[in-house]
């Protein structure tokens, strides 16, 4: 399982992992995998492998659980990668995969822009 680490500020003190256990930061687009995971501020928005979702997570609230960003599709049939955020117009914007053999090759791999706030 792939995790986020917050390291410790202190020396000496213990590192924390910031992914809740019934989640991974590995995505599964463009079959090597490419960028699981962005981090702007105290906000991390991450890949999920189980389902391949896009969730944002704040760094600061531990405690309270990942949001999900993008549908769920029933399975890990469309992937997400390489997300950059434009603070500019509040959106993230990444890779997006699809596995589904009805798809013809040129529309497997495209961008997807979602609105969210950074906070």
């Amino acid at each position: 399982r792939a995790v986020l680490v917050l390291e410790p500020q202190n020396p000496g003190g213990e590192a924390v992992d910031i992914t809740p256990k019934e989640f991974g930061v590995r995505t599964l687009a463009q079959e090597y995998g490419g960028g699981a995971f962005t981090v702007s501020g105290d906000v991390v928005f991450f890949a999920n492998y189980k389902d391949q979702r896009l969730y944002k997570q704040s760094i600061s609230s531990l405690d309270v659980s990942p949001i999900p960003l993008t549908p769920d599709y029933g399975g890990p049939t469309v992937s997400y990668a390489d997300g950059v955020l434009d603070t500019r117009f509040n959106r993230f914007i990444a890779v997006r995969e699809g596995k589904q053999l009805r798809m013809s090759s040129s529309l497997r791999r495209m961008l997807e822009r979602f609105h969210c706030e950074f906070t």
